[in-house]
């Protein structure tokens, strides 16, 4: 199956040539992920960009037929593996960081498959690998992958779970390195001969893995020798293990059970323990099983100990509290236990119940403060262990959180009237104001139809949270009303079937984004085209917002009235741009516009031109963008629906990672005006101002440079200036106006998404720092 929606290729061995069916075209657009089943010659196919559905071939009636829906996964990355087990009839997609399993057996009425997983333990190497390989071994039974080195891990179906494989202490062969960065395909399993081989180059040698022996192995492992201290004053104490197998141990467990225990069991450890743990005082009677590659068990071996360890739980003595009565964060006073052989541990939960001793909650040291999941009446419990896992009972609080909620708004959280945002929603009249405590609301889709409301969060983030499809088809937060105010937010997790999911899906009116955080959704902002609409965003950080097929970005508005961006970060769209707009007005002031990743298109994207002002931003291409220009403004004569067609860049640091050519400014020559003053660029010698030769823009006061002009900290991304930047300190030009508007920068960008004032010493320096001492 071919990228793009191609038709179908195969190869004929009895003809010794390659086959292209026409006729048989794959139904979504974008698959690399193909593997057959052997059961029965199907082919099967994972269309990664856009659809994100799983097809099943059919060659005997040439026919697709779709098996899922789009999977759960929120990023494209085309890097990733598929392949079957005949045998269970499993089917597992896997790289990049995904991983899913699904039952190929049976279908349901939609004629779907089911999905089994999507996670697995064990070493995550081959699920976090770009371009990772994995094939099924029909002799042992289990999916093999080689990412590199002497080690190989291989995929227990049954349990999810990856199993890591090192090289015996004989092998003196250690492969070439993987081609780029993974295998590309290049580990391939040779059935007849039970072997797998690797493929790097043309020119380096062809290298052959034996993972299962040919025979089947039926032998017994064998323990050679097992101890344990025959008294221990701790529950936790060494044990000594040896054992030996014809082919190979994959799987230790220690029990208290004469059981014999099944080779499926969770309790299997690859390695052998050192330590094992009981959970009281007396006498034990431990038991060792090992189990070898083929699944065989070995006899027990028994070893007896006697425990004498502490039992006596620990005591709190003293929990006191001290709230300020505001705010979600309670600090904690005093906090002390006493135990006969000394407390290792403290934990601090809302919830009666006791938690367990290996829970991550647990704190070495008392803890100076926690943060209530609401506002309202909470019971604060306090709990201390000790060194043997015991657990105190424990000690509580009642406590009075208090909020700044402003009077007469909605108020929803865990203990007010409403626990979702959506059910103050619907509650809520015109210019209403709804107050969020801070806290996860996950799967709370938005849809907003009456004017003039305010959502805000209080007391840090209201964090709405997307985990499955959003069954209104647009986002998180959809705007049907003509004006709404989002405040203290945190929004994540967009997606749809369409792909086009949003964070925020602006509407008919005006929408204002202030002190938000907005990131992994399919777009962060979507703002439709409304001719007399105004989007205002501010203090806010929108990152890794697209789908990642290069239509979906951090920020895009339609045809509007007006855009503002202040004092926000906007960084690392996937793949498309961080901030495109289509409208009328653009205002695009004191921001950091960053690109770490490398993987977004344009910094600025202006399609449709419009009096557009871009001052006082730091604007960074990263080492590998989509596109090879930083700011597009207006480049198709097509796009003329706005009447302005002037651009004004002023007084930013714009920083060129790009290690090939790269253009700042890419403009259809039709436009009216480029103004370029005051302008930092720092980059290669490969950096172009301008990609047309037949218009340039109008230049003054700019740093060009390939070299630190005297940057605090560029790897940190700091773009202060120091007192090295001789060139750049009251080297700037005097600005006015441009259509009534002032051009001279007044603010900065603080980090965190803030400002602050721009004060002047003698003449305004270049860029968009001012140099004080």
């Amino acid at each position: 199956a071919g990228d793009g929606g191609n038709q179908i290729d195969y190869y004929s061995f009895t003809e010794d040539r390659w086959y292209t069916n026409k006729l048989a075209h794959f139904p979504d657009n974008f698959s690399k992920c193909v593997a057959a089943d052997h059961n029965n010659g199907h082919v099967w196919v994972y269309a990664m960009r856009g659809a994100r559905r799983l097809w099943e071939y059919i060659p005997e009636n040439d026919s697709w037929h779709q098996r899922t829906e789009s999977l759960p996964w929120h990023v494209w990355n085309q890097n990733i593996k598929l392949e079957i087990d005949p045998d269970k009839r499993q089917l597992v997609i896997v790289g990049d960081g995904v991983y899913f399993a699904l039952d190929i057996s049976s279908y349901d009425e939609n004629g779907y498959v089911r999905l089994v997983a999507t996670q697995s333990t064990g070493p995550q190497d081959v699920v976090n690998c770009v371009s990772p390989s994995l094939c099924y071994d029909v002799h042992s039974g289990y999916m093999v992958s080689w990412l590199g080195g002497t080690n190989v891990f291989y995929l227990d179906l049954e349990r999810n779970d990856w199993m890591k494989i090192q090289a015996s202490s004989e092998n003196f062969i250690t492969p070439t390195r993987p081609a780029q960065a993974g295998s590309f395909g290049r580990w391939q399993y040779v059935p007849s001969l039970n072997v797998f081989t690797i493929v790097n180059g043309v020119k380096d040698n062809v290298y052959v893995y034996k993972f299962s022996p040919d025979t089947v192995d039926v032998e017994r492992p064998v323990i050679k020798f097992f101890s344990v201290p025959s008294f221990s004053s701790s529950k936790s104490f060494d044990v000594t293990i040896d054992a030996d197998d014809n082919e190979r141990i994959i799987g230790y467990l220690l029990t208290e059970s004469a059981d014999v225990p099944l080779p499926e069991n969770f309790g299997w450890q690859m390695a052998p323990p050192k330590k094992y743990r009981v959970g009281e005082s007396g006498v034990h009677t431990i038991f060792l099983w090992v189990k070898d590659f083929a699944g065989n068990i070995s006899k027990s071996r028994v070893a007896k100990i006697t425990v004498g360890a502490d039992d006596e739980i620990p005591v709190m003595t003293n929990f006191a509290v001290d709230y300020c009565g505001h705010g979600l964060t309670i600090e904690i006073e005093e906090i002390s236990a006493t135990d006969d052989v000394g407390v290792v541990g403290y934990l601090l939960s809302e919830g009666g119940d006791s938690p367990l001793p290996d829970s991550e909650q647990w704190s070495a040291t008392p803890p100076q403060y926690c943060v209530a999941t609401g506002c309202g009446v909470v019971v604060l419990h306090a709990w201390a262990k000790d060194l043997e896992g015991n657990i105190s009972q424990s000690l509580s609080n009642k406590i009075f959180v208090k909020l700044e909620h402003e009077k007469k708004s909605l108020l929803v959280g865990p203990r007010h009237q409403f626990q979702t945002i959506s059910a103050a929603i619907a509650a809520a009249n015109e210019g209403d104001i709804i107050e969020i405590d801070a806290g996860i609301y996950e799967n709370d889709f938005c849809v907003i139809r009456k004017n003039n409301l305010t959502l805000r969060g209080v007391g840090g983030y209201a964090h709405i949270l997307g985990t499955k499809k959003i069954k209104n088809g647009k986002g998180l937060i959809v705007q049907q009303c003509s004006n709404l105010t989002l405040e203290n937010l945190e929004i994540s997790g967009a997606f749809v079937a369409d792909k086009n999911g949003a964070g925020v899906r602006g509407g008919p009116g005006n929408l204002t984004v202030k002190r938000c955080y907005i990131h992994g959704n399919e777009n962060g902002l979507l703002g439709g085209s409304f001719k007399n609409g105004e989007i205002i965003v501010e203090n806010s950080i929108f990152e890794n917002n697209g789908y990642g097929d290069g239509q979906t970005h951090n920020i895009y508005v339609g045809n509007i009235k007006s855009l503002k961006v202040r004092f926000s970060c906007i960084s690392d769209a996937n793949v498309g741009h961080n901030i495109k707009s289509r409208a009328a007005e653009n205002f695009i002031e004191y921001n950091s516009i960053l690109e770490k990743k490398s993987k977004t298109s344009y910094s600025i994207d202006l399609p449709n031109g419009g009096y557009s002002y871009i001052i006082g931003n730091i604007i960074q291409q990263g080492e590998g963008p989509d596109n090879n220009a930083i700011i597009s403004y207006k480049q198709t004569d097509s796009l003329s629906w706005n009447p302005g067609k002037e651009v004004y860049i002023i007084n930013n640091t714009i920083i060129n990672d790009c290690l090939g050519m790269s253009y700042v400014l890419k403009a259809n020559t039709k436009t009216t005006k480029m103004i370029f003053k005051n302008n930092i660029v720092y980059g290669n010698k490969k950096t172009k101002i301008w990609a047309n030769g037949k218009k340039k823009p109008e230049m003054s006061g700019n740093l060009i440079v390939i070299d630190n002009p005297g940057f605090q900290d560029k790897q940190n991304y700091n773009f202060h200036l120091t007192a090295k930047a001789l060139f750049a300190i009251n080297h700037g030009v005097k600005l006015g106006e441009a259509n009534n508007y002032s051009l001279a920068p007044q603010y900065q960008y603080k980090d965190m998404a803030d400002k602050t004032k721009r004060e002047l010493n003698e003449s305004i320096d270049i860029g968009a720092y001012e140099f004080n001492e």
